[in-house]
């Protein structure tokens, strides 16, 4: 049976082999072009900040798109990120990964239009960044989650809970009576390629539950409001592993249904909620260790 401190070692690789997966996987969604600059697989590039956001309202970021950085930076990133899984100089490779992820990603919604769906990398990456300056030195090894984990956790908890906030106030805290209205935006989704396409969609989950929603308007309010309150108080999953596994599967499952209602994906939400609350390797190693341990009480 592994001690509390080894098991925090061993959980913090795991956490970190599985996060590092996730980041080449939003990596291979993106490609580095010599003579063309950073460029998505779809064709846009990102070598001009045409509307400046973020970072770019302060710096000229364009020089991380040039044919020389461009060509340089993949193997910055996986460099960098060979040093984080091996978990020597943490500060300096999450660092790197971070000003990359936040520089590109700066620099792609910089082009006329925003999206935010690989966002929620970003804060784990920062959370940790945070912990392995400031806190490294002060943490106890022998209580709760690692503590870059927390850290992760904190900074995702932190997202949540000012999503919940912007809703209600850029509803002037009428978003729960508004959520009937939903109904309409779940049709405006489902209808979203009519207008090029002129093909008529066929019904899918979303059509029944704007259906529902219209027919049985408390039903929506009741869910969407569960969901309000889990961003709202997203930081419960600090109080330990059990609190993080409750609310990682509260918000999963949130994000599920999002996803089937609004065809929304939500994606690298749901894996972060599993890589860092939901934590299923913890769990089977429990429940290995469990019937382990209840086998040799009753075979002695």
């Amino acid at each position: 049976m592994l001690d509390r401190e080894r098991l925090l070692r061993f959980e913090w690789l795991w956490m970190r082999v599985l996060f590092a997966i996730l980041c080449i996987y939003h990596s291979s969604h993106h490609k580095f072009i010599p003579g063309s600059g950073f460029t998505k697989t779809y064709g846009l590039k990102v070598d001009t900040q045409t509307v400046p956001i973020g970072l770019a309202q302060f710096f000229d970021l364009t020089w991380a798109a040039s044919p020389i950085f461009a060509s340089v930076a993949p193997f910055i990133f996986y460099a960098a990120l060979a040093v984080y899984l091996w978990g020597k100089f943490p500060a300096t490779s999450t660092a790197i990964l971070l000003g990359l992820f936040t520089i590109y990603g700066t620099l792609e919604n910089s082009q006329g239009s925003i999206h935010h769906t690989a966002q929620i990398i970003g804060y784990p990456l920062f959370g940790q960044l945070l912990y392995f300056l400031f806190i490294r030195k002060d943490a106890s090894p022998s209580k709760g989650l690692p503590g870059p984990a927390q850290a992760s956790i904190q900074a995702v908890a932190a997202a949540y809970v000012v999503s919940a906030f912007s809703k209600l106030i850029r509803s002037g805290f009428g978003w729960v009576n508004e959520i009937p209205n939903v109904s309409l935006q779940l049709e405006k989704n489902r209808l979203a390629d009519y207008y090029n396409t002129l093909i008529e969609p066929p019904e899918v989950v979303s059509s029944f539950i704007a259906d529902l929603l219209n027919g049985f308007p408390l039903l929506g309010q009741a869910f969407f409001s569960t969901g309000l309150f889990l961003e709202l108080t997203a930081f419960v999953a600090l109080f330990g592993r059990r609190w993080a596994l409750a609310w990682g599967l509260g918000l999963w499952g949130l994000h599920v249904g999002i996803t089937e209602m609004m065809h929304l994906g939500f994606f690298y939400n749901k894996a972060i909620l599993v890589v860092f609350f939901i934590n299923p390797p913890f769990w089977i190693l429990l429940a290995i260790s469990k019937i382990a341990e209840r086998r040799k009480n009753a075979s002695a």
